[in-house]
């Protein structure tokens, strides 16, 4: 069974990205936490929430240990939100479902307490590689 873990280093970055250059504020994770997601083939667990990590200062790590680095010096863009394509075969997908179902899509991706706070959408110009329509 295939596990994907995704914890919400974003977060991490976001604290990172937020502090301009012209600030240099020290900076810090301590106290800061992230919270993990796991999505988990042929189970219910859909980006389903399993804990919280929080961050600590730790020695060198050894090979064999997980670690993620924050360098708080290395600033490169500040993050808008996070968002997914919206395709013309996704829309059709979309005005397929029945409306209960379409309202349940729509607070999963969207609602930011009740399902992952999607802030974006994204729409491709000209043409799609899931393109249901069939030009001659």
């Amino acid at each position: 069974m295939k596990r994907i873990i995704t914890a919400s280093f974003v977060a991490a970055g976001l604290l990172i990205a937020g502090a301009t250059n012209a600030q240099k504020a020290p900076f810090s994770l301590k106290n800061k936490s992230v919270k993990v997601y796991v999505t988990e083939k042929g189970t219910d667990n859909r980006i389903t929430s399993t804990g919280t990590l929080h961050f600590e200062a730790k020695p060198q790590p050894v090979e064999t240990e997980v670690a993620v680095f924050v360098d708080p010096s290395k600033t490169f863009q500040t993050m808008l939100g996070i968002g997914g394509a919206l395709t013309d075969a996704s829309a059709e997908t979309f005005y397929k479902l029945p409306k209960d179902k379409q309202k349940e899509f729509l607070t999963a991706y969207y609602d930011k307490v009740k399902g992952i706070g999607y802030t974006f959408g994204r729409t491709n110009i000209q043409s799609c590689d899931f393109s249901t329509i069939i030009a001659i």
